[in-house]
């Protein structure tokens, strides 16, 4: 349970980094409530910033929602709210709080809610069309159903149609919408149940990064934790996390990171970290990475086409000050010039240049952070930038 804990408080934390640093929140003082319908009544509370939605008068079949305003323009995004379930037709421990998300208007959205009541059917996933809710999914959860009077963290990550959703910091499912993806969203629960439920917190923040191939990525407030740990190499790839920029522009960019070698096949020292750029999309775009455990093969490039990597003209050989060390932070700088035709780009470790070459992909400022699957490979980043 303290591991738990600790989990969602960094999620909330490196969230809430994000939200200030691109100050793409509405939330508390800054809800903007854009509908409201069905509801026996929706107040919000001035001295302890949070909204209560009441479902007590029975309207048969009908959902009390609100709605709130856009908030940013990215079809890939995190809706998240803190909930509390505080009344329900059998008390506190009975009730169906929700969160909806891709919200056209308040009669058209995806959404989750959760069942305080019901260990074997802990949430339900479905959606609404013109006003009429059609039901998907239901299981049970991992740690079990939130509990009643208790406020939980409800995290739902909206990649293009694929959807995860989170209960305090825990994975429930992965669904697909079925509406297109539209930073929109709100908070819900049904009628006919006396239910009341409060939420407070509520957040659309634009999805920075979007993952692939990785058997677990963590978010914590400090760096953020790649995990490689499965598959074969090359046949499976990278690990990776893109950095969406939108309509990446053909001219001289530099990127650069801080990278961290937690552990690999053989220990802290084994990995094959790096970094993409160039990225046409993410199965096709140039890359370089580093190897802890190879002076004579310090660093690799390469490029990977329609998800595969490949070696042709690609470059490895020894890096002026030795290879990165594991279990330390170690900088690296990428810049790529349009002064030839074919563009130069040009690879810094620990501020030494490493090797300058011309890559294969046209230029095209987008990029991020890879590992390489199939060696156990476990990996930390943070201070990504791109300009």
């Amino acid at each position: 349970m303290c591991r738990v804990l600790e989990n969602v408080l960094r999620k909330q934390s490196y969230l809430e980094k994000k939200v200030k640093e691109h100050d793409r929140v509405f939330d508390g003082d800054k809800f903007s409530v854009a509908a409201v319908a069905r509801c026996t009544s929706m107040v919000k509370s001035l001295t302890e910033n949070y909204y209560k939605l009441d479902a007590t008068i029975p309207q048969t079949g009908e959902i009390c929602r609100v709605v709130g305003q856009s908030s940013v323009e990215s079809q890939e995004y995190t809706v998240s709210a803190e909930l509390l379930n505080q009344a329900g037709w059998q008390g506190i421990n009975s009730g169906h709080p929700g969160v909806l998300f891709n919200a056209v208007d308040e009669n058209n959205f995806d959404f989750v809610y959760f069942r305080p009541h019901d260990p074997n059917i802990c949430y339900q996933t479905g959606y609404m069309v013109n006003g009429k809710p059609t039901f998907v999914e239901t299981k049970k959860c991992s740690n079990g159903p939130p509990k009643g009077g208790v406020w939980f963290p409800v995290v739902v990550k909206v990649l293009g149609h694929d959807v995860q959703v989170y209960l305090s910091g825990d994975l429930v499912t992965t669904i697909k919408s079925h509406f297109a993806p539209r930073a929109r969203g709100g908070v819900f629960t049904f009628h006919d149940y006396k239910n009341v439920v409060l939420f407070r917190n509520f957040q659309v923040v634009p999805q920075l990064f979007v993952f692939k191939k990785c058997v677990e990525t963590v978010e914590f407030p400090e760096y953020i934790k790649l995990d490689a740990d499965h598959g074969s190499w090359p046949k499976d790839g990278f690990c990776q996390a893109g950095y969406l920029k939108k309509g990446g522009q053909s001219t001289d960019y530099q990127l650069s990171v801080d990278l961290y070698n937690f552990m690999g096949r053989d220990g802290a020292n084994f990995g094959h970290l790096g970094v993409f750029f160039n990225a046409e999309d993410q199965d096709n775009y140039d890359f370089v990475y580093f190897r802890p455990h190879s002076a004579g093969g310090c660093f690799q490039t390469g490029y990977v086409y329609k998800g595969q990597p490949k070696f042709d003209g690609a470059i490895s050989s020894t890096c002026p000050t030795g290879p990165p060390k594991g279990a330390e932070w170690f900088h690296v700088k990428l810049t790529v010039s349009t002064a030839s035709p074919s563009g130069e780009v040009k690879v810094y470790m620990k501020g030494a240049l490493v090797r300058s070459w011309n890559p294969r992909y046209p230029i095209k400022n987008s990029g991020g952070v890879l590992v390489a699957n199939g060696y156990k490979n476990v990996v930390y980043y943070k201070n990504f930038h791109i300009q």
